[in-house]
Formats: structure tokens, C-alpha cells, sequence
């Protein structure tokens, strides 16, 4: 107590004054540091043996599928440990005490360390994660201390890490009314749980319907379909937005046989409980960027502007521009910009005509500034994968490298099993919760097969039908 108040007592006085420790600071524009040290490559530092005039980089490789024999190999997002060694010098020949911290940065993506450090007699352990999964070009790693600088000599690839998958599916049917089939999911998550809506399928067509949950693990469909199904219409594809804890828009493709997809919505004002009649929204389909209507919508909030909505969609398979189409909304969807998204360059073996990506599901991680996109391509007719891409515009896309391989049958255990089951489509996305202890993206998905209909017409209009909702994570 007496030694506490004779500190405060100098702090009253002003005569309190903690030494600057060496290497804390950086050096200011002017190359100004605190009294009692002075700036050394660009840290301001006691003596110059203190200094990190360059460094070395080396970086141990994570636990992904291995790169080529030039190469590292480190899973995208996930945290691999690196080495880091400074000098006082320029040409890495006098060992510096260096004892400060350093930044990183990568040549694709972004860089940053998973946890504070600092070095030790001129050598430092950290943890690094790169954010955004790369081609089939190599990333290097550069990291940063003053203006020391030093980067890794080998390249290295980015992977996604893999999904876990469920051992059953979440929905299969008979679910409700829907008798025949299930799938194309969209959650939502509110305050009160989950709603899962799905496109189902009986003797009348195609509606779309909802379950719901209080944890996410056990499902109770409502008994009446949101959109019943009618003859010679089809009501699919779900996309749910959630504006406000109260206001919730329920979007969705809808088609009479043999014309374009329009862009319907229900409306929510008590959260989802209850939504008011459909409305058929102005079709963004202007111009050839969306030559076929609306099928498989996915909307988000635009990260960009609060009133702006993106519409991801899939335009005719037949047409020769790409698939994908991107639409901008900044009036409720009553007006919209649109415009075609490439297909993500994967380097898949796929045949030219069959390998156009479609139903896509994008999400922003606002804590890189990276969009990230899982999308469906066709091997053959219903034989699906789900491959996945990244952005920093949500516009232009990159795909993973030709070592990645897209989702199959051959990852979901319960679909494997069930020979019916030829494709996977990609129907929602979950973005990671950041309050979890172990964050992770959760895919929903559709397992498909060929349409059994002895309707000629309506097998051609539909030739892949849903049979069952899954869900993977992955970090």
C-alpha cells in the first residue's frame, strides 16, 4: 500500500517516466523517435544491432492436400506456423536482437497473424492465415518489420478446406404435402430459430414450403405450403432476405411450362411468421444478360450500400454467354442493372458445353472483403458438383486450382448409398457466426436425380428433380 501510494504520488508529480522499450515504436515520417533511441530501418530502436534491416521467412506447411514438389500447400483461412529471422543488416549476414513485432502480407489474398507476437533475440514464432484460396498460380508471403523485409522462397497454394457432411439428410420426403420431392433449401436464421424453406413436389406440381427449428437440429414442416403447387406452374428455388428482425422477403422463381423464370417475393412483417400475397417483381431481363428469366435466384445485402440488393441468378443453359447473372436493385427490386459473371476458371475436365456454372450462392466475409461463391456445374445432364470461387467485386470470379476437386455424390455418405442420387446442387449458404468458439460456413444442399415423370413435357421443362436436403461445414 505504501509502495502504491508513493507511485501515485510520483505520477501527481509528473516525475513518472517508463522507459520506451527498444523496437516498440516506428519510426515517424520525419524519422523521429522517443528520447533515448533512434530510428533504424524504420523502427526506433537503442542501438543499430537492434534493428530489422531484412529478414528471413520460413513457412511450414498446413495440413492440405500437398502441392506440387516446388510448392507449399496451406488451407485457406486456418492458421500454419512460420519462422521469422532479422538482421541488422541488409544482406542477411549480422544477427539482430531485434524484439519487436512485424505485419504480413500476401500476393494473393490477404495476410494476417492469428495472434499477437513479438521476436526474441531477433527470431519470432508466429501463426499466419492466408484468407482467399488460390488459383493455379503460386502466393507468396512477405512479411514486414520497419522497412525490413523478407518473403518466403517457396511458392504456396491456398485450398478450401473440405466439408463435413452430415450422415443423413436434414429433409427427404414425403415432408407434409410435399409427397415426392424436396429440395433447393434457403434458411434463415432469426431470433427465434430456423426456417427452412424448400421447393416440394405431389401430384399437383411444384410449391414451396417451410420447417422449422429452435436449434437447427430438429425440423417440424409446416403442414400447408407457402405457395401451393398448381398445374402447369412451378414454384422453386427459394432465396430468403432477412431486412430487420421484422421485416423478411421471401424470393423465388416461378414458371409456366415452356416460358421464362419470373422473380417472385412474399412479403414478412412479423419476422416470417406469416407473409402477404406474391408479387411478381419487373423482370431484370432487359437485355441478354438474363436471356431466359430468373432461375435459381440468391440476394444478399450489398456490402457496398445498405439500400442496394445483389441478385445472383441463372440465365438459359442453351445460350451461349455465360450462366451466371449478376443484378443491382437500389429500390426494392422495382428496377435493376444487370449483367453476366464468367464461369470461375477451375480447370475442371469438364466438357466445354456442359461445364457453365449455375445456382449460385454468394456470400461477403466482411472480415477479409473477400465474396465467396459456391456454384453447381454439369458433368452430364443431372450429373452435378459443386465447385466454389472467389472475389473482391462480387463481378469477376477465381476458381481453385485443378488439384481442388469440386463436392460429389462420392463426399455425402447418405447419398452415395442411394443409387437414384446422380448430382448435388448448392441451394444456401451460412456465413460464420462470430460469437461461436469455433466458427464455420454451413452449405445446404440438394441431392438430385433424373426425373422419373412419365410427363414427356414436363421431364424436358424439369429433367432433374430434388430428393433430398443435406448440409456440410467447413471452417
Amino acid at each position: 500500500m505504501i509502495r502504491l501510494a508513493v507511485l501515485v504520488a510520483a505520477l501527481a508529480a509528473g516525475c513518472y517516466s517508463p522507459a520506451v522499450p527498444s523496437a516498440g515504436y516506428l519510426c515517424g515520417s520525419d524519422g523521429s523517435c522517443p528520447q533515448g533511441l533512434s530510428c533504424v530501418c524504420g523502427a526506433c530502436v537503442s542501438s543499430p544491432s537492434e534493428a530489422a534491416c531484412s529478414l528471413t521467412l520460413e513457412v511450414h506447411p498446413g495440413g492440405c492436400m500437398v502441392g506440387d514438389g516446388d510448392s507449399l500447400c496451406v488451407t485457406e483461412g486456418q492458421a500454419f506456423p512460420v519462422t521469422i529471422t532479422a538482421f541488422a543488416d541488409a544482406n542477411h549476414s549480422v544477427p539482430s536482437s531485434y524484439s519487436g513485432t512485424a505485419t504480413f502480407a500476401s500476393s494473393w489474398g490477404n495476410a494476417r497473424a492469428t495472434a499477437p507476437f513479438t521476436f526474441e533475440k531477433g527470431v519470432a514464432t508466429a501463426s499466419v492465415a492466408l484468407d482467399r484460396a488460390s488459383p493455379s498460380h503460386k502466393t507468396y508471403l512477405t512479411v514486414i518489420a520497419g522497412t525490413g523485409i523478407g518473403q518466403s522462397a517457396t511458392g504456396i497454394f491456398i485450398d478450401p478446406p473440405p466439408f463435413t457432411f452430415e450422415n443423413a439428410p436434414v429433409l427427404a420426403p414425403p415432408v407434409a404435402w410435399a409427397t415426392d420431392d424436396v429440395g433447393l433449401p434457403a434458411i434463415d436464421h432469426g431470433p427465434s430459430g430456423y426456417t427452412l424453406y424448400f421447393a416440394g413436389a405431389n401430384s399437383d406440381g411444384i410449391g414451396i414450403g417451410s420447417a422449422t427449428s429452435p436449434d437447427g437440429t430438429s425440423w417440424t414442416p409446416a403442414p400447408q405450403p407457402l405457395l401451393p403447387p398448381e398445374k402447369g406452374k412451378l414454384y422453386y428455388s427459394p432465396s430468403v432476405l432477412r431486412l430487420s428482425p421484422t421485416d423478411v422477403r421471401l424470393f423465388y422463381s416461378v414458371t409456366s411450362f415452356g416460358a421464362a423464370s419470373d422473380l417472385g417475393v412474399l412479403s414478412s412483417s412479423d419476422g416470417g411468421k406469416s407473409f402477404g400475397p406474391q408479387t411478381i417483381l419487373p423482370t431484370p431481363c432487359a437485355s441478354d444478360a438474363c436471356n431466359g428469366g430468373i432461375q435459381f435466384p440468391w440476394l444478399l445485402p450489398s456490402p457496398i450500400s445498405s439500400s442496394e440488393w445483389l441478385l445472383y441468378f441463372t440465365r438459359d443453359w442453351k445460350s451461349p454467354l455465360p450462366t451466371i447473372g449478376i443484378a443491382r436493385s437500389v429500390d426494392g427490386g422495382q428496377t435493376w442493372a444487370t449483367d453476366t459473371v464468367q464461369t470461375p476458371d477451375n480447370r475442371l475436365n469438364l466438357p466445354r458445353d456442359a461445364a457453365d456454372g449455375f445456382s449460385a450462392r454468394v456470400l461477403y466475409d466482411a472480415r477479409t472483403g473477400i465474396y465467396r461463391m459456391w456454384f453447381a456445374q454439369a458433368v452430364d445432364k443431372c450429373n452435378t458438383v459443386i465447385n466454389y470461387a472467389t472475389s473482391t467485386d462480387g463481378q469477376f470470379w477465381t476458381g481453385t486450382r485443378e488439384a481442388v476437386l469440386p463436392i460429389t455424390i462420392g463426399d455425402v455418405g447418405w447419398a452415395k448409398a442411394n443409387p437414384a442420387v446422380v448430382g448435388l446442387l448448392p441451394g444456401a449458404i451460412e456465413p460464420p457466426d462470430p460469437a461461436s468458439s469455433s466458427p464455420h460456413y454451413t452449405l445446404w444442399f440438394s441431392a438430385l436425380m433424373a426425373n422419373p415423370s412419365a410427363n414427356l413435357l414436363f421431364k424436358a421443362l424439369l429433367p432433374c428433380v430434388p430428393i433430398g436436403i443435406g448440409r456440410a461445414t467447413r471452417p
